[in-house]
Protein backbone atom coordinates (compact mmCIF):
# COMPACT_ATOMS: atom_id res chain seq x y z
CA UNK A 1 0.00 0.00 0.00
CA UNK A 2 2.90 2.41 0.71
CA UNK A 3 4.12 1.86 -2.84
CA UNK A 4 0.73 2.99 -4.20
CA UNK A 5 0.85 6.16 -2.09
CA UNK A 6 4.39 6.97 -3.30
CA UNK A 7 3.36 6.52 -6.95
CA UNK A 8 1.90 10.03 -7.59
CA UNK A 9 5.05 11.70 -6.20
CA UNK A 10 7.26 9.41 -8.31
CA UNK A 11 5.17 10.08 -11.43
CA UNK A 12 5.30 13.83 -10.83
CA UNK A 13 9.09 13.81 -10.39
CA UNK A 14 9.54 11.61 -13.45
CA UNK A 15 7.28 13.92 -15.45
CA UNK A 16 9.41 16.93 -14.57
CA UNK A 17 12.67 15.18 -15.45
CA UNK A 18 11.19 13.79 -18.67
CA UNK A 19 9.92 17.28 -19.49
CA UNK A 20 13.41 18.73 -19.17
CA UNK A 21 14.90 15.98 -21.33
CA UNK A 22 12.14 16.35 -23.93
CA UNK A 23 12.51 20.11 -24.06
CA UNK A 24 16.28 19.85 -24.59
CA UNK A 25 15.88 17.22 -27.32
CA UNK A 26 13.12 19.28 -28.94
CA UNK A 27 15.23 22.46 -29.04
CA UNK A 28 18.13 20.46 -30.48
CA UNK A 29 15.79 18.99 -33.11
CA UNK A 30 14.61 22.50 -34.04
CA UNK A 31 18.19 23.70 -34.46
CA UNK A 32 19.22 20.59 -36.41
CA UNK A 33 16.26 20.91 -38.81
CA UNK A 34 15.55 17.18 -38.81
CA UNK A 35 13.21 15.72 -41.44
CA UNK A 36 13.36 18.86 -43.65
CA UNK A 37 11.00 17.34 -46.24
CA UNK A 38 8.32 16.22 -43.76
CA UNK A 39 5.76 19.01 -43.44
CA UNK A 40 4.11 17.46 -40.35
CA UNK A 41 7.46 17.54 -38.55
CA UNK A 42 8.39 21.03 -39.74
CA UNK A 43 5.08 22.43 -38.47
CA UNK A 44 5.73 21.03 -34.98
CA UNK A 45 9.44 21.89 -34.70
CA UNK A 46 9.03 25.56 -33.86
CA UNK A 47 11.18 26.78 -30.98
CA UNK A 48 8.33 28.76 -29.46
CA UNK A 49 6.56 25.43 -28.73
CA UNK A 50 9.29 24.31 -26.27
CA UNK A 51 7.11 25.00 -23.22
CA UNK A 52 4.26 23.04 -24.79
CA UNK A 53 6.63 20.10 -25.32
CA UNK A 54 7.73 20.32 -21.68
CA UNK A 55 4.08 20.27 -20.56
CA UNK A 56 3.23 17.36 -22.88
CA UNK A 57 6.09 15.33 -21.42
CA UNK A 58 5.04 16.20 -17.87
CA UNK A 59 1.47 15.12 -18.62
CA UNK A 60 2.30 12.15 -20.84
CA UNK A 61 1.36 9.64 -18.15
CA UNK A 62 -1.69 11.46 -16.76
CA UNK A 63 -4.00 8.87 -18.29
CA UNK A 64 -2.62 6.30 -15.86
CA UNK A 65 -4.53 8.15 -13.13
CA UNK A 66 -7.73 7.02 -14.87
CA UNK A 67 -6.68 3.36 -14.66
CA UNK A 68 -7.19 1.41 -11.41
CA UNK A 69 -3.95 1.04 -9.42
CA UNK A 70 -4.05 -2.72 -9.89
CA UNK A 71 -3.12 -2.29 -13.54
CA UNK A 72 0.11 -0.49 -12.70
CA UNK A 73 1.57 -3.72 -11.34
CA UNK A 74 3.91 -5.71 -13.54
CA UNK A 75 1.91 -8.92 -13.84
CA UNK A 76 1.37 -11.43 -16.60
CA UNK A 77 -2.07 -12.64 -15.51
CA UNK A 78 -4.16 -9.74 -16.81
CA UNK A 79 -7.02 -10.62 -19.09
CA UNK A 80 -7.10 -9.16 -22.61
CA UNK A 81 -9.79 -6.71 -21.49
CA UNK A 82 -7.73 -5.55 -18.50
CA UNK A 83 -4.63 -5.11 -20.64
CA UNK A 84 -6.64 -3.22 -23.29
CA UNK A 85 -7.94 -0.86 -20.60
CA UNK A 86 -4.40 -0.08 -19.47
CA UNK A 87 -3.08 0.40 -23.02
CA UNK A 88 -5.66 3.13 -23.63
CA UNK A 89 -4.16 5.40 -20.97
CA UNK A 90 -2.30 7.67 -23.45
CA UNK A 91 -5.49 8.22 -25.48
CA UNK A 92 -7.60 8.75 -22.37
CA UNK A 93 -4.98 11.07 -20.88
CA UNK A 94 -4.95 13.19 -24.03
CA UNK A 95 -8.75 13.42 -23.97
CA UNK A 96 -8.67 14.46 -20.29
CA UNK A 97 -6.10 17.18 -20.97
CA UNK A 98 -8.11 18.32 -23.99
CA UNK A 99 -11.24 18.73 -21.84
CA UNK A 100 -9.36 20.47 -19.04
CA UNK A 101 -7.32 22.87 -21.20
CA UNK A 102 -9.55 23.48 -24.22
CA UNK A 103 -10.65 26.89 -22.98
CA UNK A 104 -7.08 27.98 -22.14
CA UNK A 105 -5.87 26.99 -25.62
CA UNK A 106 -8.90 28.20 -27.59
CA UNK A 107 -6.85 30.89 -29.34
CA UNK A 108 -3.86 28.57 -29.77
CA UNK A 109 -5.16 25.38 -31.44
CA UNK A 110 -1.74 24.42 -32.87
CA UNK A 111 -0.27 24.40 -29.37
CA UNK A 112 -3.14 22.28 -28.07
CA UNK A 113 -2.69 19.81 -30.94
CA UNK A 114 1.06 19.63 -30.22
CA UNK A 115 0.32 18.96 -26.56
CA UNK A 116 -2.22 16.22 -27.31
CA UNK A 117 -0.04 14.56 -29.98
CA UNK A 118 2.83 14.45 -27.51
CA UNK A 119 0.74 12.83 -24.79
CA UNK A 120 -0.99 10.33 -27.05
CA UNK A 121 2.04 9.48 -29.21
CA UNK A 122 4.64 9.05 -26.50
CA UNK A 123 3.95 5.35 -25.92
CA UNK A 124 4.07 4.39 -29.59
CA UNK A 125 7.17 2.55 -30.81
CA UNK A 126 9.15 2.98 -34.02
CA UNK A 127 8.48 -0.66 -35.01
CA UNK A 128 4.70 -0.35 -34.50
CA UNK A 129 4.59 -2.45 -31.32
CA UNK A 130 3.61 0.48 -29.07
CA UNK A 131 0.22 1.76 -27.99
CA UNK A 132 -2.50 3.04 -28.02
CA UNK A 133 -2.80 2.97 -31.85
CA UNK A 134 0.15 0.82 -32.93
CA UNK A 135 1.57 3.64 -35.06
CA UNK A 136 5.00 3.14 -36.60
CA UNK A 137 7.86 5.30 -37.83
CA UNK A 138 6.71 8.66 -39.26
CA UNK A 139 3.08 7.89 -38.41
CA UNK A 140 4.03 8.72 -34.82
CA UNK A 141 3.88 12.48 -34.19
CA UNK A 142 7.37 13.91 -33.78
CA UNK A 143 6.61 15.26 -30.30
CA UNK A 144 5.55 11.77 -29.19
CA UNK A 145 8.81 10.35 -30.59
CA UNK A 146 10.83 12.93 -28.69
CA UNK A 147 8.97 12.31 -25.42
CA UNK A 148 9.38 8.53 -25.81
CA UNK A 149 13.17 8.93 -26.02
CA UNK A 150 13.19 11.40 -23.11
CA UNK A 151 11.10 9.08 -20.90
CA UNK A 152 13.27 6.07 -21.73
CA UNK A 153 16.44 8.00 -20.89
CA UNK A 154 14.97 9.08 -17.58
CA UNK A 155 13.56 5.69 -16.60
CA UNK A 156 16.85 3.92 -17.29
CA UNK A 157 19.09 6.60 -15.76
CA UNK A 158 17.05 6.69 -12.54
CA UNK A 159 17.20 2.89 -12.12
CA UNK A 160 20.93 2.63 -12.89
CA UNK A 161 23.09 3.15 -9.84
CA UNK A 162 26.46 3.97 -11.32
CA UNK A 163 28.79 6.87 -11.82
CA UNK A 164 27.45 7.53 -15.32
CA UNK A 165 23.72 6.74 -15.30
CA UNK A 166 22.91 8.98 -18.27
CA UNK A 167 25.64 7.40 -20.40
CA UNK A 168 24.30 3.95 -19.52
CA UNK A 169 20.75 5.10 -20.38
CA UNK A 170 21.89 6.53 -23.69
CA UNK A 171 23.62 3.27 -24.53
CA UNK A 172 20.42 1.33 -23.79
CA UNK A 173 18.25 3.73 -25.80
CA UNK A 174 20.76 3.61 -28.66
CA UNK A 175 20.49 -0.17 -28.76
CA UNK A 176 16.74 0.28 -29.37
CA UNK A 177 17.20 2.95 -32.03
CA UNK A 178 15.20 1.98 -35.09
CA UNK A 179 13.27 -0.59 -33.03
CA UNK A 180 11.54 1.29 -30.21
CA UNK A 181 12.78 4.79 -30.96
CA UNK A 182 13.16 7.14 -33.91
CA UNK A 183 16.81 6.75 -35.01
CA UNK A 184 17.06 10.41 -35.98
CA UNK A 185 15.93 11.55 -32.52
CA UNK A 186 18.30 9.09 -30.83
CA UNK A 187 21.20 10.27 -32.99
CA UNK A 188 20.45 13.87 -31.93
CA UNK A 189 20.93 12.86 -28.31
CA UNK A 190 24.08 10.90 -29.14
CA UNK A 191 25.51 13.85 -31.07
CA UNK A 192 24.76 16.19 -28.19
CA UNK A 193 26.90 14.16 -25.76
Amino acid sequence: HDQQEARPQHDQEQGIRTGHYAQAIFLHACAADIYPDDLKVRVRLKQDLHETVFLAARLSQIGKALVPALYHEDRSDFTEEERALYLKHPFNGARLVERLLAEDYKSRPAELNTLLEGIEGSFEQWNGAGYPAGLREQEIPIIGRIIAVARALDQIAVRKHSEAPFDFALQQVSENSGILHDPVVVSLVQDDR
